[in-house]
């Protein structure tokens, strides 16, 4: 269902708000001079600062981007070792497509994504599903070839997570120094109070980029007619721009050379909370524990106690799972940041309570099983 099918249905037309968020500043409640120390900082409404210069209140907030800021791209290293200058066109990060950046102030091309024009010879480096994307892009606007540059093997799968059966599993085994004790993987992760070992499991699940088979069903002519071609276990040792020819000279770590027009980079983003510049405010008021680049919420999401932010998506990996950032794992932060948020604005009934009591682990298991096979 299309988006805007979901805003009529529900009635949401005026709830919506188009902006890019450039900044979240937690404005503090007084302290009131309290000398308890089990009184909490707390938050008492968020400015949301939008990059056409508004600014929107809020009592709570949920962060469901993932590390996608132009800052947080994950360059390599190759890049920095280009010697000559080129063309800011020339080699791109995919994130200006992400946010539909323009290249310069004066750029009319805002909003459209423009990966290449008619006729140029176009290099996608990265194995994910977003590189699929570019490469098909590239294709509509007439790229004359394509050459898709991926570190490993071309993985198709319809997630990125390893096989459903090693997520919710029967079978006992040992992986990575992980036991798969026969337990389902699910409630062996929800189970686990160790956040360092919930990071060995996430490690040990997630594979890498995929492609599912729909979008390379979808490049597979272009890829038998030659105009795109795949390399495998390939990575670019070094690039020089030639000013004379206006044109990339690359070395690839296979022993072969490239030459073309435009780069596209699809090597994702980098994860580290605390570099992410929409959280460089929240973080000073309340910093919390960071286990490689993931924060350290609490179960229903919240950044922490008196901090009013939820965070889905990559960020939230370390309390829903290896699959926080694919469909079921979205639809399971959804549940329980509404279900806090509602908690917090009602007051809750003895039932409620009651409820509250049962085994977390089980709960949390028998939500992503039916979420898991919709």
């Amino acid at each position: 269902m299309k988006m805007s099918q979901e805003v009529q249905r529900y009635g949401l037309d005026s709830l919506l708000l188009k902006g890019t968020v450039e900044s979240i500043v937690p404005v503090m409640q007084p302290l009131g001079g309290s000398m308890d120390p089990t009184d909490h900082r707390r938050v008492r409404y968020f400015q949301v600062g939008l990059r056409d210069g508004s600014e929107l209140l809020a009592r709570h907030v949920v962060m469901a981007t993932g590390p996608t800021r132009a800052q947080m791209a994950n360059v390599p290293s190759w890049v920095s070792a280009i010697g000559e200058n080129y063309p800011e066109g020339a080699l791109q990060h995919t994130v200006r497509l992400m946010h539909h950046l323009p290249l310069s102030q004066t750029s009319q091309t805002q909003g459209q994504q423009v990966v290449c024009t008619e006729g140029q010879r176009v290099m996608v480096v990265g194995g994910g599903l977003t590189s699929a994307h570019v490469v098909s892009i590239a294709l509509q606007q007439g790229a004359s070839h394509v050459t898709w540059v991926m570190r490993k093997y071309l993985q198709l799968k319809q997630f990125d997570v390893g096989d459903v059966e090693s997520l919710v599993g029967r079978y006992s085994h040992v992986e990575h120094g992980i036991q798969m004790d026969g337990r389902p993987f699910l409630l062996q992760f929800y189970s686990e109070k160790s956040l360092h070992r919930r990071l060995a499991m996430i490690r040990q699940a997630r594979k890498g980029g995929a492609v599912t088979p729909e979008a390379y069903a979808h490049l597979q002519p272009f890829i038998q007619a030659g105009r795109v071609q795949i390399q495998t276990h390939c990575e670019v040792n070094e690039a020089r721009w030639c000013y004379r020819s206006q044109a990339w000279s690359l070395a690839l770590t296979t022993g072969g050379q490239w030459s073309g027009d435009v780069i596209w980079l699809a090597t994702g983003c980098k994860l580290d909370v605390k570099q992410d510049p929409l959280l460089c405010d929240v973080f000073k008021e309340f910093p919390i524990q960071v286990l490689d680049g993931l924060p350290c919420v609490s179960e229903s999401l919240q950044w922490t106690e008196g901090c009013p932010l939820y965070v889905m998506g990559q960020y939230s990996a370390l309390q829903i799972g290896p699959h926080a950032v694919n469909l079921a794992g979205g639809q399971a932060a959804s549940y329980r940041i509404a279900k806090h948020i509602q908690h917090q604005l009602q007051p809750q009934t003895e039932d409620q309570r009651h409820q509250s009591h049962k085994s977390k682990p089980e709960e949390f298991v028998n939500q992503m099983h039916s979420l898991m096979w919709l």
